[in-house]
């Protein structure tokens, strides 16, 4: 038995099995939750609440943030830390519930940008993590049972992130991308030491090699089940 194999009978759950589906901003996430959305009934999706973020009683957080950094990026980081948590809450009945980026990747990805790039005050920034601690903490349930990591090279993710014209991202800069990346892979390192099972995708690929890659990927996740 591989080292994959073994890791995947040692992380049997006999529950809806939780898995957060990752990756840079334009990796696909979108594309591979569709498709397993419709590929099979087995499986519950859930999105990241991007029109809560830009749509906040009129206020659009995510143009926000991206517009003025240093004023927004703590309300937004609070907002999507809540919605997060709400979505990560939701109960199931479906044998696999997938769901677009984790509270992790928020705290080791997308906070860490932030202090590192002086966007948030280091007094701010210590609220946040303080609030992450208490929830993983508290809630089980934030913490997904194996990760499905969507892996773009930075140049790949941001010509698809600027194709499909969102208008919130149209000023996000390759040097950004860049930035998350290295952070993702940072922070995957750190998972794969606690033992989370780490689906690797390469998301460069064409579309119906993807396809393929996906189909193996699901494969994996069934065996996850008892």
């Amino acid at each position: 038995m591989d080292k994959s194999s073994e890791l995947i009978s040692s992380t049997r759950v006999d529950r809806p099995l939780r898995v957060s589906v990752e990756g840079n901003i334009g990796s696909g996430k979108t594309t591979f939750l569709n498709y397993c959305q419709h590929r099979r009934n087995d499986v519950d999706v859930a999105f990241e609440p991007v029109s809560q973020w830009t749509n906040l009683n009129g206020t659009n957080l995510l143009s926000n943030f991206y517009g003025d950094p240093g004023k927004w990026a703590m309300p937004f980081q609070s907002y999507v830390s809540l919605t997060m948590l709400e979505l990560w809450s939701r109960r199931s009945d479906k044998e696999i519930c997938l769901t677009e980026r984790s509270l992790l990747s928020s705290r080791y990805c997308f906070l860490e940008a932030m202090r590192s790039s002086g966007t948030l005050d280091p007094a701010m920034y210590s609220i946040l993590v303080q609030w992450h601690a208490f929830y993983v903490s508290k809630f089980d349930f934030v913490t997904p049972h194996a990760i499905v990591y969507l892996e773009t090279t930075p140049t790949v993710a941001h010509r698809r992130m600027l194709s499909r014209s969102r208008t919130e991202e149209s000023s996000v800069p390759l040097a950004y991308l860049e930035q998350l990346d290295a952070l993702h892979g940072i922070w995957l390192r750190r998972e794969q030491t606690a033992n989370i099972p780490i689906f690797v995708i390469d998301a460069d690929q064409p579309m119906d090699t993807l396809i393929k890659s996906y189909d193996e990927c699901l494969g994996n996740l069934k065996l996850l089940r008892l």
